[in-house]
């Protein structure tokens, strides 16, 4: 896709609820299905967007418990993310023990994201630190989550971002890709999948949750860089 010097508008059809949203929810759809397992992920691995304020957006990465299979690497593919700011992970910001994540991914385009116009944005991926197989791991694994931290670009609001996620690969939209390794009965299986706009559920958190998110801003806030 190409995305240069976007501006974003609120997509018609997102109403008030868009507006005033502090985070959202999306699942995502594979676009391999090596192993004829890619659909054991499907439902069951979300990124959830929330508003930190002061222009940044953190996007979290979860297995639901459960799967020995995880997040690898993480690519975005868009305009509007100006910086990766930072990362919610073992050694940052108090994330979970059992994943470490660096900036940069590898490889550094999602495998087959070529397949359906996925392109990811340099600067804008991170990957698993070795070892990233199986439960014990640096992937994010089943009951894990990641958190990757943004700044937006100039005059980019939240609602902004949202509309662009609704847009998938319209457009002026945003796609998040991401690889999962460990799949099948012997885990040597890995699949890629992407966000889609329409094409995938949008799911608004509970209160208690979304305020959740959005208290590490102050965390984040002290970390910008």
């Amino acid at each position: 896709m190409s995305k240069t010097g976007m501006t974003l508008a609120v997509a018609a059809g997102w109403g008030a609820f868009a507006m005033n949203a502090t985070a959202m929810t999306f699942g995502f759809t594979a676009i391999t299905n090596n192993g004829g397992v890619a659909g054991d992920a499907e439902g069951e691995i979300f990124v959830t967007v929330s508003d930190l304020g002061s222009g940044q957006a953190l996007f979290t990465f979860n297995v639901n418990p459960g799967h020995e299979f995880g997040i690898h690497a993480v690519y975005f593919d868009d305009g509007a993310l100006l910086t990766l700011a930072d990362l919610v992970d073992d050694d940052q910001n108090g994330g979970d023990s059992g994943v470490d994540f660096s900036q940069g991914a590898t490889p550094p385009n999602l495998p087959a994201g070529n397949t359906v116009g996925f392109e990811a944005t340099p600067g804008l991926t991170a990957s698993a630190d070795p070892p990233v197989g199986g439960p014990t791991g640096n992937s994010v694994n089943g009951g894990e989550s990641l958190g990757v931290i943004f700044d937006l670009e100039t005059g980019t609001t939240f609602a902004d971002l949202l509309a662009a996620l609704d847009l998938g690969f319209a457009d002026g939209g945003l796609v998040i890709g991401i690889h999962v390794v460990g799949m099948g009965e012997e885990n040597q299986f890995s699949n890629s999948y992407v966000t889609d706009g329409d094409d995938e559920p949008v799911i608004p958190l509970p209160a208690g949750a979304a305020l959740g998110l959005v208290g590490l801003a102050p965390v984040m806030a002290r970390r910008r860089r």
